[in-house]
């Protein structure tokens, strides 16, 4: 059956920044279009310029206004001549104001959309200015979930938070997706452990006070180095952290990378590290795998599962630093006895089998499609 997917926004698809919502939707879309779907973006933005890598979809933006509840006229007529159209709208994040009003207007033409909160729904998250979350629910963000065709979640942490604020939620979990960048597999050759993190400098949600003290008590007997890929938020207090912890020479701010420098990177450390406190589905972890870089993870990243079965990483029992040290203690054992390759084989093995991209478009078509 001909469909057309048009995917909505706040942003406007660009993967080369540190939003990985746009990455996500970025990906989806292109794959979408690589299948031969009719696939459209719709990004909301102040910036009308079209200052993003070439893709493969039709990419068409729409002004953002200060008001966060006013939506430019011309979405409005866009969305009004999609009336009686095979048509299926994917929106994506959740808390945005904006989005109230467009499915609003959908649900008046009677306009099929899917709903991805990309995390927002997790407990742990939902706690987070609680009290305005529940008011902000109960007034606009619940219309939006109990008219949705389906909830897409990433992981099965968000369905708990989803079904105690949002009763009528027509639930689906399908992560996000990553392909393989097997161009970048390498086996790398020095005789510190490398470690690394990859992702916003968000030092709460992203653990990373944890990582850093577990490391703190870690350098003192082993000859370790951490790379921090990211910019912006709250790297001055990262750097006061980094400082306090007398870490200054273990640790290495590489920026915000990304493409080729961002892979390469990924591909020289013995493991990326993500000891987050709440996730949707990092796409951090898929990234380092995809080059076959083996993972530390804490269980709230939704990805236990994976990377237990396939034996590509590590996950923590409890997200603590003296967790965190023990796994290194194991994984720098590990390293002395050059086992490492196998972790990295299984890596890639993980993407191939349950991230690959393909296999996720096939899983939200049947979604789009579904009666």
């Amino acid at each position: 059956m001909h469909i057309r997917i048009i995917h909505i926004v706040l942003g406007k698809g660009n993967p080369n920044r540190q939003n990985g919502v746009n990455k996500v939707v970025n990906s989806i879309a292109n794959c979408q279009a690589e299948n031969g779907i009719d696939t459209t973006l719709w990004g909301i933005s102040f910036s009308q310029e079209h200052n993003y890598p070439e893709r493969k979809y039709k990419t068409v933006l729409f002004k953002d206004h200060a008001h966060k509840f006013t939506i430019d006229e011309s979405l409005y007529k866009a969305i009004d001549q999609l009336k009686g159209s095979n048509v299926v709208i994917h929106i994506h994040g959740a808390f945005i104001p904006q989005f109230y009003k467009i499915a609003k207007r959908l649900k008046k033409h009677n306009i099929p959309y899917v709903y991805t909160p990309h995390g927002a729904y997790n407990l742990k998250a939902l706690q987070k200015s609680k009290w305005s979350k529940y008011v902000y629910i109960k007034l606009f963000e619940s219309f939006i979930v109990n008219n949705a065709k389906a909830i897409q979640l990433l992981g099965f942490s968000e369905k708990k938070g989803t079904l105690r604020y949002f009763k009528k939620a027509n639930i689906t979990i399908i992560p996000n997706g990553q392909n393989l960048n097997i161009d970048f597999y390498n086996v790398p050759n020095h005789t510190k452990l490398h470690l690394g993190f990859l992702g916003r400098i968000d030092i709460e949600t992203k653990g990373l006070d944890i990582l850093l003290t577990a490391l703190s008590k870690f350098k003192t007997s082993n000859n370790v180095q951490l790379h921090i890929i990211g910019s912006g938020g709250e790297m001055q207090d990262l750097q006061k952290i980094i400082t306090e912890k007398q870490l200054e020479d273990l640790v290495i701010l590489e920026g915000a990378k990304f493409d080729k420098d961002k892979f390469n990177t990924l591909n020289n450390l013995d493991v990326l590290c993500l000891t987050s406190r709440n996730e949707g589905l990092p796409g951090a972890v898929l990234e380092a795998a995809s080059v076959g870089t083996p993972v530390l993870i804490s269980k709230e990243t939704n990805l236990e599962t994976y990377v237990t079965n396939h034996q590509a990483g590590w996950v923590l029992k409890e997200n603590t630093p003296a967790e965190i040290e023990e796994s290194l203690l194991k994984i720098m054992d590990i390293k002395k006895e050059n086992q490492l390759r196998g972790y990295k084989k299984n890596a890639l093995k993980m993407i191939e089998n349950d991230f690959e991209w393909n296999k996720i478009i096939n899983l939200l078509h049947q979604v789009y499609t579904a009666s």
